[in-house]
């Protein structure tokens, strides 16, 4: 492999991340007005709360893998790779 790979993994984990904190920041923000303010904690929110979990923790195990293959194009990228990346895609899906 070259050194000259094109490679826009930086700015699209980063696109990815900022959009992770942004939706964990709105699922804090409204536990805390449900119960803080509301002082009631609902089936949705408790639903919410544990979509959040789930996604975080997809996103926690699956970074490496990400970080060594997105943003290479499929001439670039090692076969074995974009194998396991497709068989991650359907997680992504869920």
């Amino acid at each position: 492999m070259t050194a000259n790979i094109p490679n826009r993994g930086p700015e699209l984990l980063g696109v990815n991340w900022f959009f992770a904190i942004s939706a964990l920041l709105a699922v804090l923000m409204r536990c805390y007005v449900r119960i803080g303010i509301v002082k009631k904690f609902g089936l949705d929110d408790w639903m919410m709360a544990a979509a959040t979990v789930c996604d975080s923790s997809h996103r926690l195990f699956l970074f490496p893998t990400r970080q060594a293959i997105v943003g290479k194009t499929a001439g670039y990228t090692p076969v074995p790779a974009l194998s396991h990346a497709k068989g991650e895609a359907g997680l992504d899906i869920l």
